[in-house]
């Protein structure tokens, strides 16, 4: 087996996209939504790193009216939104935008859906694969990225409603009652389980979902209009970590950036206008973006160490291996590396491989792993590990820098060998795609 991998020999045989145009990480994405009864306008601006001031990107419809806006795992340059249907043409139908950015200039804009649905507003959206998640009022849909016609997910039950979404690329995490939050797998039946209540005060509801640096779940939450709080949970057990009061009357959004764990919030002031904090080490940080008209709605745009989809299964410890990226494959970056954590002193061999659209996994299950899969669309190339006393291990992936390499994305999946674990004696991780910018 390859002792060393490297992203140049995966060139021709990876997926390839266009070349985004290099930026600053960590853009912050602002969505202020037009408020007809207040009188207040409506604005897509971004601000950029290290920066203070917002630049405005549009102040037109539609992008005057998104209440939800999310990024996009394959492309820097790229940006959903989803529009608050009370603003449409028709009202009380949405529509999902792809907006294409970079240095601070709204370049294009295109309608997603076909045909706008009938939702209301649109609460939160997520991508996983080539797909764009939708939470509306009445139901969760799926969008395809190269549009199309919203495909129906989940449509709530009774006593349900729509109060934040996010995901691990395995499951959506929805918020669907106050403090009631589900997992709904991306994959197979889309049925809710319920993941756990969140403890809290009598009026305190959920605003918002965002998966931390560290995989946790991250919650928002307002009680009554005159406080709110960030919550951090376990997203193995969904058991409360840890809480933190914020100096804000209502919260309305989360983004998160991966590489330095800060978490930006959107919310509301006791003079009524919108304010974004930013959390660092669990402490938050004294404001630096101007006030906006109301509660915005962020997107953080930078490249992620790693992007997972699909289903991991356990290994004999009843723990799944995860797969994770370490530091970010940006061109020329010789300490890029795909790590697994699993069981101490196990074999493992990662596995990297095509990026395909929708692949159909390989069903371990008949091999005598049930639950487990193959979720690579063909293997290019193996490497070795036994991971250390801390069940940890990683390969180098070093990227060279080449323009060339810009925008491919190479699909990585983690083999642990352990004959406790199930007849067939292997685990497998989630499947990791990694971006090349």
């Amino acid at each position: 087996m390859n002792h060393h991998l490297c992203l140049a020999p995966l060139v021709l045989s990876v997926l390839a996209v266009t070349a985004a145009a290099q930026e600053n990480r960590g853009d912050l994405t602002i969505a202020v939504s037009r408020d007809p009864i207040r009188l207040t306008s409506g604005s897509l601006g971004m601000c950029r790193a290290g920066a203070v001031q917002v630049t405005l990107l549009s102040t037109v419809a539609p992008l005057d009216g998104l209440t939800s806006v999310c990024t996009s795992p394959w492309s820097r340059r790229l940006l959903y939104g989803g529009q608050d249907g009370q603003l449409a043409p028709v009202r009380g139908f949405c529509d999902v935008y792809e907006l294409t950015a970079d240095t601070g200039v709204l370049r294009s804009q295109r309608t997603l859906t076909t045909a706008a649905i009938d939702e209301g507003f649109l609460v939160a959206l997520c991508v996983v694969g080539n797909y764009v998640y939708v939470m509306g009022q009445q139901h969760i849909r799926r969008v395809p990225l190269a549009g199309g016609a919203a495909e129906l997910v989940y449509s709530y039950g009774a006593g349900e409603s729509a109060f934040g979404m996010t995901t691990d690329g395995r499951w959506l995490y929805a918020a669907l009652g106050a403090r009631a939050i589900y997992r709904l797998p991306t994959f197979g039946a889309p049925s809710p389980t319920l993941f756990t209540n969140m403890p809290g005060a009598l009026f305190e509801i959920t605003m918002a979902l965002a998966l931390g640096a560290n995989d946790q779940l991250l919650v928002l939450t307002t009680e009554a209009f005159t406080s709110a709080r960030l919550h951090e949970l376990d997203r193995s057990t969904g058991a409360l970590l840890r809480s933190l009061t914020l100096p804000l009357v209502s919260g309305r959004s989360l983004a998160v950036d991966p590489a330095s764990g800060d978490i930006f919030i959107g919310g509301g002031t006791a003079a009524g206008l919108g304010q974004v904090l930013v959390v660092h080490n669990w402490s938050v940080l004294t404001p630096t973006l101007p006030a906006v008209a109301s509660p915005p709605a962020l997107a953080l745009r930078r490249s992620w160490p790693l992007q997972r989809r699909g289903a991991a299964c356990a290994a004999g410890n009843g723990v799944e291996p995860r797969i994770r990226g370490v530091g970010v494959p940006s061109s020329g970056n010789a300490g890029y590396a795909v790590g697994v954590d699993t069981r101490a002193n196990a074999g493992a061999v990662l596995a990297s491989g095509i990026a395909t659209v929708n692949p159909v996994p390989f069903d371990l299950g008949p091999r005598g792993a049930p639950g487990c899969f193959i979720g690579l669309g063909a293997v290019t190339g193996t490497s070795f590990r036994t991971t250390d006393a801390q069940g940890s291990a990683a390969v180098p992936i070093p990227t060279p820098t080449a323009s060339s390499l810009l925008g491919v994305i190479a699909e990585f999946q983690w083999l642990v060998l352990d004959p406790t674990a199930n007849a067939l004696g292997a685990a497998t991780s989630q499947v990791g795609a990694a971006v090349v910018d």
